[in-house]
């Protein structure tokens, strides 16, 4: 089966990391209607081939759209537009207010998720306890029997 391209509209302005913009260029469309609930995307190698994008930046968007509830994926089938999509964007929108300025993008988007570890500093943080574990002020202060710990750390 041949299927047609998903065709998005990614918007690069804000200069945010491409996983975020092909993720909501995927959410504008759900909330438009162009994709539908229970519709099947395409597999991430294919849209990163469409996109002219690694594929694990596809497998980022997609994933944050999962975790977000806009998606769902069904091992062995591919993934799948969620058929109870997130309540705040199921309702109509909100007819605009004249006397009120344009809505503008915030400067900074935040998104749940973990830090990068391979930005701790290890090395340093196990020096700093191997130090402190072999200091003479840890040596005799471990038998104090404080229920706090050791002072020396």
């Amino acid at each position: 089966m041949v299927r047609a391209p998903l065709a998005l509209d990614i918007d690069r302005a804000d200069g945010g990391p491409l996983f975020l913009a092909i993720a909501e260029a995927i959410t504008r469309d759900i909330t438009r209607g162009r994709l539908r609930p229970g519709a099947r995307l395409p597999g991430t190698r294919t849209l990163a081939r469409e996109l002219g994008v690694h594929r694990n930046t596809v497998d980022a968007a997609y994933q944050e759209l999962r975790m977000q509830g806009w998606l769902q994926a069904a091992p062995a089938r591919g993934t799948f537009v969620a058929e109870d999509l997130p309540q705040t964007m199921t309702a109509p929108p909100a007819a605009p207010v004249l006397a009120e300025p344009a809505a503008r993008r915030p400067a900074l988007a935040f998104s749940d998720g973990a830090p990068d570890p391979g930005l701790v500093p290890d090395k340093a943080l196990a020096r700093a306890f191997r130090r402190a574990l072999l200091s003479p002020a840890f040596r005799s202060g471990a038998d104090d029997g404080d229920a706090r710990g050791t002072r020396a750390l």
